[in-house]
């Protein structure tokens, strides 16, 4: 199955086809990336617009989704990926650039991805799929979230109160911590066939998410310790 790219720069005279040539590359390569845990079962052209101005990329998102990512996202309402140009991104990350444009485009790329295989249809459309969707795509595209989630997950209680959002984010960071990254890659459709992180989280664990995430937690702080009496030696 194969995927075509229609990369626009907005505005359309900052560009050359010389760099519309070096973006399709970068997005096929990161699209071969993906096709190694997930496939692919469909033909689709995809609209890809690079902004040198982050209020105009807001402004042409007509939707009433809230971006995850200020830098870029995938809006399913338009079918189209919506990035800031690295131009305007290389103030922000300076030589970490390059990296950091490539993992945004990993990012709108998987949920775009993940979005056409799992829930683009509107009939069987849910919440928790919609999460579970940019939970995957934060993770496997950058470590940001990551440093983020071990933070959070750290400070796990089992009398805190989260919201589905966040708790499905700890649960699935937690599973990674636990397993492995190929396991969670590995298990994605079954995942998707689930209801809700409950549901998910008795079926696979036989236990509440929480209970998860104190395991997690458990396994970081150990690693923790070790970390911390290694500085003293």
């Amino acid at each position: 199955m194969v995927i075509q790219y229609e990369i626009n720069v907005i505005p359309e005279k900052k560009t050359t086809t010389e760099e519309i040539v070096q973006y399709n590359k970068i997005l096929k390569e990161i699209e071969n990336k993906i096709k190694k845990f997930i496939d692919i079962n469909f033909d689709d052209t995809l609209k890809v617009n690079l902004y040198y101005s982050s209020g105009q990329m807001k402004s042409s998102i007509l939707s009433p989704e809230t971006p995850e990512n200020k830098f870029g996202d995938f809006c399913s309402e338009m079918k189209g990926i919506y990035i800031i140009h690295p131009v305007i991104l290389k103030p922000i990350f300076k030589e970490n650039t390059d990296k950091k444009f490539r993992e945004i485009l990993k990012y709108t790329l998987l949920k775009y991805i993940l979005t056409k295989k799992y829930n683009d249809d509107k009939n069987s459309f849910t919440l928790y799929k919609k999460n579970l969707i940019n939970t995957i795509a934060s993770l496997f595209s950058g470590n940001y979230i990551k440093e983020i989630l071990n933070r959070e997950i750290l400070r796990a209680d089992i009398n805190k109160k989260y919201s589905s959002k966040d708790l499905l984010n700890c649960l699935i960071y937690s599973i990674i911590r636990l397993n492995g990254e190929d396991y969670v890659k590995n298990k994605l459709d079954d995942f998707f066939k689930e209801k809700n992180v409950f549901e998910l989280s008795q079926k696979f664990f036989n236990k509440k998410p929480i209970e998860v995430i104190l395991l997690a937690k458990d396994k970081l702080t150990v690693l923790k310790n070790k970390e911390r009496n290694l500085n003293y030696l």
